[in-house]
Formats: structure tokens, sequence, C-alpha cells
């Protein structure tokens, strides 16, 4: 067996579960749908995080009840050897998605505010790398790289915000609930599969971070932080720009930077802010690589995870390069993906939990006591 899972302490999982879901919550959202209808996103955040929050509750809560200590075991036991491998197929595409993305992301403001000029795989070649180490050396790896890097990142992203907040003005934010609350709870929904891969990465290394219940306190605190951290960025990008600039601009996080690089104590800071964000980037797409490749092993009874992690760091890059190249056609699959993306993960997992439920062996067990 080499799965390169160990086991880490609340203090590393809480780590690495709160990067990725900021990450993916901060940089990867769609700004012409996150803004299209006004500037609400500070409130759809919270939103977000919440909905993600409960489908990880109801996972997680059946997972301890059922007494298994991994997903791949509560969708097993839920749905059979066969329909449980599709819905692994269906997470561990989600996953690499999501560290594709951030990629993405990524590179594309390297491309745009750093190195203008320069080809994205040459970039690409440089960052992928990280990830594939990352994923390679395993959990303990990961949730202690992240542990030892938290502080810089929370002052990357904090700095920022407190630099650009003589720009802040409140008229900003009108209209100040958007196109009302349906449109917030609609785009909450859409947008709680950035704070969801994060969480859904806790459940498929349960084990690792001593069992479902210590999985699930991590999960709470992470999706907590998570949310209340990009909630706060949003607000801070809504009394910067107005909901039609955001709408129209790509990576509005970077663009808040750029507001404090004309005064002379502050030229070029933007560049070591984004610097942290790049860590930050590249440790989430390790976890969800890893993650992915776990699950997979697991699924289809592999004793070792390192050809699949090498697989998926190459497809990882693949998916990447077609983001680049074929933008109109991705673009229209990250629509239909934020459509109806998270009903696809949503709704075997919750289906997978009752039924695991069920067939709980303590459940047999009280209902024989009583």
């Amino acid at each position: 067996m080499n799965l390169r899972q160990g086991c880490i302490g609340r203090q590393e999982s809480l780590c690495m579960a709160a990067i990725a879901a900021c990450s993916s919550g901060l940089f990867t959202f769609d700004s012409s749908a996150l803004y299209s209808l006004g500037n609400s996103a500070y409130i759809t955040m919270l939103a977000s995080a919440a909905i993600a929050l409960i489908i990880f509750a109801l996972a997680v809560n059946a997972m301890a009840a059922s007494g298994h200590e991994s997903l791949w075991a509560l969708l097993r036991s839920g749905l059979g050897a066969f329909f449980s491998r599709v819905v692994a197929l269906i997470y561990v595409l989600l996953l690499l998605a999501c560290a594709a993305m951030l990629l993405s992301r990524f590179t594309l403001m390297m491309v745009r505010f750093v190195f203008p000029g320069v080809l994205e795989w040459k970039l690409i070649v440089y960052l992928a790398p990280v990830v594939f180490m990352l994923a390679w050396k395993g959990l303990e790896s990961i949730g202690r790289t992240s542990r030892l890097f938290i502080w810089l990142l929370l002052i990357s992203l904090l700095g920022s915000l407190l630099l650009a907040a003589f720009n802040y003005k409140t008229y900003r934010l009108a209209p100040y609930l958007g196109d009302g609350i349906k449109n917030i709870l609609g785009l909450g929904i859409k947008n709680a599969l950035l704070f969801f891969p994060a969480l859904l990465g806790l459940l498929i290394v349960a084990r690792g971070v001593h069992g479902p219940k210590m999985a699930k306190r991590t999960g709470y605190s992470a999706a907590i932080a998570a949310g209340l951290l990009c909630s706060s960025a949003q607000l801070c990008l809504g009394m910067t720009f107005s909901y039609s600039e955001l709408s129209k601009m790509h990576s509005p996080m970077y663009r808040l930077t750029m507001n404090f690089r004309s005064g002379g104590y502050f030229q070029r800071l933007d560049k070591l802010l984004f610097f942290g964000w790049v860590i930050s980037s590249m440790l989430a797409a390790g976890y969800y690589v890893y993650a992915a490749s776990f699950l997979f092993a697991g699924a289809f009874e592999h004793n070792d995870i390192r050809p699949s992690v090498a697989v998926f760091s190459v497809l990882i890059i693949v998916f990447t390069m077609l983001m680049h190249s074929q933008a109109a056609i991705w673009g229209n699959i990250e629509r239909v993906i934020s459509g109806y993306g998270l009903l696809l993960a949503a709704i075997p997992l919750l289906l997978a939990s009752l039924l695991a439920r069920l067939k709980s062996p303590k459940k047999n067990m009280q209902e024989k006591e009583s």
C-alpha cells in the first residue's frame, strides 16, 4: 500500500481545506455572472459557503452514523459497486477541473499583469510541477506546508484589502441587494461549487484527519472562515468598483491591488502580494489532485497512488492549455458546470448518505436492541 495518506492534526487539515476553499472562492468565480444583476456578491459568498456546508454536514454525519471512514466507503455502501464508481469518476473530474481552473486563472493573471507577452505554456511548466510534487508527497506534506504558509497567505489577503481602503466608497455597493433576495439565493446555489470541492476533499481523506468526527469539525471551521474571508473581499471589491465595472473585469482581486500601486511607499507591492496568492493556489491545486487520486485509487482498488497522481497532473496541464486555447468553448462549459454542477455533485452524495444510513450496522443493532 502506497497511498501517501498518513495522518495530520486539526490545524493542518483546517489550513489545507481553508486555503483550498478561499483560493477557489476568491479567484475562480465568473465575474460576468456574479455581478450581472447588481453588487450583492458579499452576501452571495456567505450563502454559497452555507449551502456547501449544509451538504457537507449531511454527508459527514451520515459517515459517522454508518461507521464509514471515507467517502468511497460511504458511496459503495449506499450506491453499490457500479454506480459508486460512476459517481467517484464525476468527483475526480470535478476536483481536477478545480485544480486546472486555478492554474488557468493564475497563468492568465501573470500574462496580463506580471509577464506581459509571455506564452501561457511557459508559465504552466513552472507551476504544474509544484502541484505534482505536493500531490506526490501526499496528505501530510500538503497539510504541513499549508500550516507553514497560512500566515503569509492571510497577510497577503488582508494586507491587500487594508492598503486599498482609501478608495472604498459605500455608494458603489448600490443596489445593495442586487436584484433581490431571489437572485442572491440563485447565485448562492450556483457559486456553492466554489467551496464544495475543498469540503469534498475532507470527506475523501477523512481517515487521514482522524475520522469523520474530526473532519466534521475541520470542515465547519474551514467553511465558515472561507465564507467570511471571501465575503469580506467581495465587500471591499464592491466598495472599490461598481457592479457594471466588475462584471466586465478579469481578476478583480489583482485589480484591487493596483489601486495602491501609484504610491511611492507601495510601488510594486501588488507583485509581492500576488506571490502569496500563487502559493495558495498551488497548495489548493495539489490538495485537489491528491484527493482525486486517492478517491480513484479507492474506487478501482489500486494500492499505489503515484500512477494516478502522475496521470492527473498531466491531465490538469491539458485542461489548462485547452482553457487558454479554446476560451469560448471552455467558457460555455464553465457556465454549464456553474449552473448544474452542484446538483450533479450533491444529489448522488446525499442519496448515498441516506441509503448508507438506512443500511447502517449501527442503526440495525439499535433496532434489534429496542
